[in-house]
């Protein structure tokens, strides 16, 4: 049976900034409000380090995008991809794509 691993992050609210941070100090504020997006490069470092994401046959990519399909439902998910196939995949089944470089 081969492995595979899955990493998954939760409530970063990335898009959500910290209230009621007038009473902390300015250096102490800045921390927190870059702490999310912080977290989220941690994140993306340890998924390239570990080599968590993969690529699939078209099978298991049709699998994977259904599953992550699923999971999108509750919450956000965030696929990378550099293979222009991947990403045309995910954009016909509704993803919001968004190319960067």
């Amino acid at each position: 049976m081969s492995t595979f691993k899955f990493l998954h992050c939760s409530d970063l609210h990335i898009d959500s900034p910290f209230k009621g941070l007038s009473s902390v100090c300015s250096s102490q504020a800045e921390r927190f409000r870059n702490s999310t997006h912080l977290a989220f490069q941690n994140v993306i470092k340890l998924a390239l380090k570990d080599d968590v994401f993969v690529n699939f046959d078209d099978d298991r990519n049709d699998q994977m995008i259904g599953l992550v399909q699923h999971f999108a439902k509750s919450r956000q998910v965030v696929v990378l991809t550099c293979h222009r196939r991947i990403f045309e995949e995910y954009s016909s089944k509704g993803a919001n794509p968004v190319t960067v470089g």
